[in-house]
């Protein structure tokens, strides 16, 4: 799965919670996901992780968004869209 295919599938996940909340809030990948301005709460976070580790898995990748890599890191990979699907894409076509 390449980055583009990767913040397609986040953003896809992020719309559909909000739809799910009935939520009007057109997703892009500077869409906040959490701090001020963030378009969920800390439930929907979440939500979204667990959406977002499924639909990966429906497609046959198997990653872990809350490890403790993640939680770990200095900048929150959660921060908005692009840097949840950065942290994915790193994940999954590791820089050698």
């Amino acid at each position: 799965m390449n980055k583009d295919e990767i913040s397609a599938l986040v953003s896809a996940t992020v719309s559909d919670y909000l739809s799910s909340i009935g939520a009007d809030a057109q997703v892009t990948g500077e869409t906040r996901l959490v701090g001020s301005n963030a378009v969920v709460d800390s439930v929907g976070l979440v939500s979204v992780i667990v959406d977002v580790e499924g639909r990966l898995a429906d497609a046959g990748i198997d990653v872990s968004l809350l490890s403790d890599k993640a939680m770990s890191m200095q900048r929150s990979p959660f921060r908005s869209v692009d840097s949840l699907a950065e942290f994915i894409n790193e994940e999954l076509n590791p820089v050698a």
